[in-house]
């Protein structure tokens, strides 16, 4: 399994994927909202989130519109691509790239109920269906 899907492009950072999240959620923001908005609990300069996000321009994540003074930030990256990429960089670094290594140690390390087991179940049979 190729961690580097072309189609997918490559994976966003953990701290890219975080300013992702400040955008999805709040919509398009300058660099100092995305920083106040930031709520990992780590202090960073303003400067380490401006240049985050000019390199994640350069990347296709997101975009930028002048609004007066400042740029306004947009996410051009949508959540489930970008946990695509996410899932495939773990996946083939923590499991092998391997999903059945990934699922059985899940159910080894998780207290799953019926409920979630069942709706796991279920996935499982629609993929299959999906297939055919």
């Amino acid at each position: 399994m190729n961690s580097e899907d072309p189609k997918a492009g490559p994976a966003p950072s953990a701290l890219e994927h975080k300013i992702l999240q400040v955008l999805w959620a709040r919509g398009p923001g300058t660099a100092r909202e995305v920083l106040e908005a930031l709520d990992d609990g780590k202090a960073r300069a303003y400067t380490t989130v401006l240049t985050t996000l000019q390199i994640m321009e350069r990347k296709g994540f997101v975009s930028r519109a002048r609004a007066g003074k400042a740029d306004r930030w947009r996410a051009r990256l949508g959540e489930k691509r970008a946990a695509g990429g996410l899932w495939r960089r773990m996946l083939e670094r923590v499991f092998g790239g391997r999903p059945s290594v990934a699922v059985q140690h899940l159910l080894e390390v998780e207290r799953i109920d019926e409920a979630e087991l069942a709706e796991i179940e279920r996935v499982i049979r629609d993929y299959k269906e999906r297939r055919k």
